[in-house]
């Protein structure tokens, strides 16, 4: 097992903060995953309620018997300052599982709204140097993606990750039916 060390409650990049999530994150996390463009490619689907996405949401909260396990919620910084901005959180960020004992499952979803301004490059990056400081064991983070999911392939692909392996017809997703999945991999460098 990988040493874990206390994780950092708040990461800040230029533009953007992490908090580790929280319930007072759910109606944001719910204006995410209930929107239909943003959920297809994943294998949950749209949330159809605010249950079920507090459902979602409680097994993503930090959990010291799982600390391999570290989400986050992505909010706006205020230029040039330590102060963010009262707004809506944009995004979500996270190890979702381990894949192996010294390897990560690497997860995020942004807000519709947010894309394209480089959010979600800017968030993953920081995420990987922050998870890669904690996580001491952890040689390897791998993200599961959709080949057609060009806009998270690209992201992926800038914070260094590479198509390791392809599965054909090995998931389905709730709103599109069976798809093929990438397998990327990053190595700790």
């Amino acid at each position: 097992m990988s040493e874990l060390l206390l994780p950092p409650p708040v990461v800040k990049t230029t533009r953007l903060e992490f908090r580790l999530l929280e319930e007072s994150h759910l109606n944001d996390f719910h204006a995410i995953w209930s929107n239909p463009p943003v959920a297809k490619w994943s294998t949950r689907g749209t949330s159809h309620s605010l249950e079920e996405s507090r459902a979602r949401m409680d097994r993503l909260f930090f959990d010291p018997e799982k600390p391999e396990c570290l989400n986050y919620g992505v909010l706006i910084r205020a230029s040039n300052s330590d102060i963010t901005i009262n707004c809506a959180m944009i995004g979500v960020i996270g190890v979702t599982s381990l894949f192996s004992p010294d390897t990560v499952e690497i997860g995020y979803i942004f807000n519709q709204s947010f894309w394209g301004h480089g959010y979600a490059s800017e968030a993953l990056a920081a995420y990987i140097e922050a998870y890669w400081g904690y996580a001491k064991g952890i040689n390897f983070m791998v993200a599961k993606v959709d080949p057609l999911n060009m806009g998270s392939i690209r992201v992926l692909e800038k914070c260094g990750f590479r198509v390791v392996e392809r599965f054909v017809g090995d998931i389905i997703l709730p709103e599109l039916g069976r798809r093929d999945t990438n397998l990327m991999k990053l190595d700790r460098s």
